[in-house]
């Protein structure tokens, strides 16, 4: 990872926005000092960097949400951002905490934004807090746990790499050095022992259960029950077939007494009917003699329908004629009244026409009284205008007047300022330059200034503009009184057309015209009213008159036409048999007249022959079938058949059974033979894949894990480039080696030990002092970036951050950690150094100076040592 840029906003001391730009800042440089007093917030800049990435700081003791700057007013906002590159791609991350600003009860809810920057802008990643975070860790191969132990080695948690358990350092090197897939692979091995395992266990158990179902030891036995049932077979499908002829024989004497009894049955049945249809043969007659007689009455019943339908056409057209002579009678009455209205407001005539005329000659007056109004104030603000106008023409007359008197001052005492400069030149005996005389009895005195030539200009200048002025004021004088006399004039015009005694008030004017109008509209809509009322009642009249006289005439053929009808009718009841209205009225009476249901009587009757004659037929064959038999005992034949259909039931179900289970049998057979086969394979390769596993997962007699003999084989290598510096930086004496873990047993490798020349034994890196553990640390996390360096293909520690620590070293031990710097810096890594120790800002040239204020603090780059 290497860092480009980074801001901090309101964060932690850093009030104001702060720009650290490393490109620009460093300028090539590889190792650079985090300088300041103590307090003024050098951590804080690995705090950002570590939020920005992670949303943690670098240290566990500070969490986001206290890193809000107390400074800041509740309008600012708190943010980080960070641009760095991982290999030939740039990104950028924005972050916010969240915090709550000061009378505020809702906490602001942190946010988070990743973007990857191309050559043609960029794009985002991730717009999540979460989501960064999770993207960050697949990105750079680290965990903020992780990347404070390799990359940013805060103060107060510098030892943790050092001092960690084993299991944590397997965990960091899993990720750095991608070691994980050596742990899937055992974990794949393991997986497919045990599926071998399993495999094999279910094929003996499904053996067990097929051997259980057939209840039989072993698959020999199984073999040999099969043999015996196929022996027996053939025998009980013979018994079947036996007992199925039995079975037939007796069905069909059974189905031979049935019909036989049956047709016993169908004779005391048929014998029974022609007893009941000889007692409704005197019923159906009646019936027969009904039907014809309402046959025939049917016949008359459109002429009697016609009859009724006359005798009442003629009462309603009497009643209706009666009805329309009483309304002839009332429409005359109202035609009478309304002509007379009519010929009332006729004779209003003269009276309308000069309401008409007054409403309009008001309307004319009242346009011209608000004409009047109007020209009377377009006079009184013209004549307002005239004297305003009369008022200008005075004052710029007057400005005239003094700007010209200016003027000829100021060309009077031009003049005279020329005289009395000549007279200052003359001197007696002397010619005078202008009549020649050598004497000089008066010559020109003064005691006023001369203008200058600009002071004449500029009143000269004046006095034309005040001419203008008094041109304009002019113009506009006698503009206004031309159209005050113009207004004037108009107004006398448009009086002479108002009418006399009419005063020249609008709003009396508008009432007076609206009131004439109104009487005038009055008396036209009385006049409309009463002639539209005599045209209406004229046409209700006629129409009334011409309905009477038809009505009347309807009437009497409505009468004409019921006599008709009731003779046709009377005519047809004789000829049809019926001597009078009550006997035909008898005939239809009830559903009588219905002719459905004339159908359905004759129906009933047809289908009491139809029934008659079939039970005659009915009686006859019975007794063709039963002469000279006897009734069969039905009982005896059923049992019979029962029996026989047991018997053959039996037989088929202990034959089925015989033969469902030789073929159970044969394919438990056939089952046994491929799981036995299968068997023989499953155990061949859980030989092969079993020991792979046992090796791989470091089972008995096994110890060591396959993913722990890589990590250990390139933990190693981290151990020997570690010695490399630590050695150098310990002037030889102390030199890290694998060790145990507290509980005395080594774990997978990783557990680290110092062996101390000077007592030849190992020690536990806990006993170490404090000066002795940062150089061990330094030593291991420099050496760890190496070996990252040269082993990963993806991750590449291109920065690191180193906070105190140095102030526990000597002079002597601390110039030889500086030279193991130095070394560093030649594989192009950049080292971040966070101290107040004074040596250290005397010899690196490159640093971040951290300024405190009492409003806050600042940081920049700075360049050139302390003493220089």
């Amino acid at each position: 990872m290497k860092l480009h840029k980074l801001v901090l906003q309101a964060f932690g001391p850093y009030t104001e926005r702060v720009v650290l730009d490393f490109d620009a800042g460093l300028a090539g440089s590889t190792m650079f000092l985090i300088h300041g007093k103590t307090g003024a917030g050098k951590t804080t800049i690995l705090d950002g960097l570590a939020f920005a990435l992670y949303g943690e700081a670098s240290g566990s003791a500070r969490s986001g949400a206290m890193l809000r700057s107390d400074f800041v007013d509740k309008k600012s906002k708190t943010e980080v951002e960070l641009e760095f590159s991982l290999g030939s791609t740039r990104y950028r991350v924005r972050r916010t905490p969240t915090y709550t600003v000061e009378g505020n009860k809702t906490a602001r809810q942190a946010t988070a934004a990743l973007y990857e920057i191309a050559d043609v802008g960029e794009h985002l990643v991730a717009g999540k807090p979460n989501d960064v975070t999770s993207r960050i860790v697949a990105l750079t191969g680290f965990d903020a746990k992780e990347f404070r132990q390799v990359v940013l080695l805060p103060q107060g948690e510098f030892r943790t790499f050092l001092l960690a358990k084993s299991n944590e350092r397997s965990k960091l090197m899993t990720t750095l050095f991608d070691t994980g897939k050596y742990g899937v692979l055992e974990a794949k091995l393991k997986e497919r022992r045990d599926a071998i395992r399993t495999a094999n266990e279910e094929n003996r158990r499904e053996q067990e259960r097929l051997l259980g179902e057939a209840s039989a030891d072993n698959a020999a036995a199984l073999q040999k029950q099969a043999e015996d049932e196929a022996a027996g077979l053939a025998a009980k499908r013979a018994a079947v077939e036996s007992a199925g002829a039995q079975h037939t024989a007796a069905q069909q004497a059974l189905a031979d007494g049935t019909a036989l009894a049956g047709w016993f049955d169908k004779l005391r049945e048929a014998e029974a009917a022609q007893a009941a249809d000889a007692q409704k043969q005197e019923k159906v007659e009646a019936y027969r003699q009904q039907l014809d007689r309402a046959k025939r009455a049917v016949l008359l019943m459109d002429k009697a329908k016609h009859a009724q339908q006359a005798q009442a056409n003629a009462k309603e057209s009497a009643q209706r004629a009666k009805e329309l002579e009483t309304a002839r009678q009332t429409a005359e009455a109202k035609a009478k009244q309304a002509e007379a209205a009519f010929t009332a407001e006729e004779a209003k005539r003269p009276q309308r026409e000069a309401s008409r005329q007054r409403a309009q000659s008001l309307a004319e007056a009242q346009k011209t009284i608000h004409a009047i109004v109007v020209l009377r104030d377009q006079a009184a603000a013209v004549g307002r205008a005239a004297k305003n106008a009369a008022a200008q023409n005075t004052q710029a007359t007057a400005a005239a007047a003094a700007a010209k008197k200016t003027v000829d001052r100021l060309h009077f005492l031009e003049r005279a300022g020329k005289a009395f400069s000549l007279a200052q030149g003359l001197v007696d005996g002397m010619p005078c330059p202008v009549c020649g005389a050598t004497e000089h009895p008066h010559p020109a005195e003064t005691e006023e200034l001369v203008p200058t030539d600009a002071e004449i200009q500029k009143a000269e200048s004046a006095l034309a503009r005040a001419e203008k002025a008094q041109a304009a004021a002019q113009a506009a004088e006698a503009q206004r009184k031309a159209e005050a006399a113009a207004l004037t004039g108009k107004l006398a015009a448009a009086r002479e057309h108002l009418p006399e005694g009419l005063a020249e008030d609008e709003t009396a004017a508008a009432a007076s015209a609206r009131e004439a109008a109104v009487g005038a509209q009055q008396l036209e809509q009385a006049y409309e009213q009463a002639r539209k009322a005599h045209e209406t009642a004229q046409a209700a009249l006629s129409a009334a008159r011409a309905n009477a006289e038809s009505s009347k005439a309807y009437a009497e053929a409505q009468q004409a036409e019921q006599e008709q009808a009731t003779r046709i009718f009377g005519e047809g009841c004789i000829a049809a048999g019926f001597p009078d209205l009550a006997a035909f009225l008898a005939a239809i009476e009830g559903r009588w007249r219905e002719p459905a249901f004339l159908t359905q009587v004759e129906q009933h009757i047809r289908e009491f022959e139809d029934q008659k004659l079939q039970h005659a037929t009915q009686r006859q064959e019975a007794e063709l079938q039963t002469k000279g038999k006897t009734r069969p005992d039905l009982a005896a034949l059923q049992a019979a058949a029962q029996a026989a259909g047991a018997a053959w039931k039996q037989a088929v179900e202990t034959a089925n059974a015989a033969e469902l289970r030789l073929a159970q049998e044969k394919k438990q057979i056939e089952q046994l033979a491929k799981l036995q086969k299968a068997e023989a394979a499953l155990a061949e390769k859980a030989r092969v894949i079993g020991h792979l596993a046992q090796v791989a997962c470091a089972e008995h007699p096994y110890r060591v894990h396959f993913q722990t003999y890589i990590q250990k084989s390139i933990f190693d290598d981290v151990m020997a480039a570690a010695n490399e510096r630590l050695r150098i930086m310990s002037s030889g004496r102390y030199e890290l080696q694998n060790g145990k873990e507290a509980n005395g047993h080594a774990f997978e490798g990783l557990a680290i030990a110092v062996f101390d020349a000077y007592t030849g034994k190992k020690r536990e890196t806990s006993s170490l002092s404090g000066g002795e553990s940062f150089l061990a640390s330094l030593a291991l996390a420099l050496g760890l970036a190496d070996t990252v360096t040269r082993y990963s293909e993806g991750i590449r520690l291109d920065t690191m951050f180193i906070d105190e620590g140095f102030g526990s070293l000597d002079e002597e031990t601390l110039d030889t950690a500086l030279k193991a710097l130095m070394k560093l810096q030649e594989g192009g890594r950049v080292i971040g150094i966070i101290s107040h120790v004074k040596e250290l800002a005397e010899c690196i040239g490159d640093r971040i100076e951290v300024v405190k204020t009492t409003k806050g603090s600042t940081a920049h780059f700075a360049h050139g040592t302390l003493a220089e």
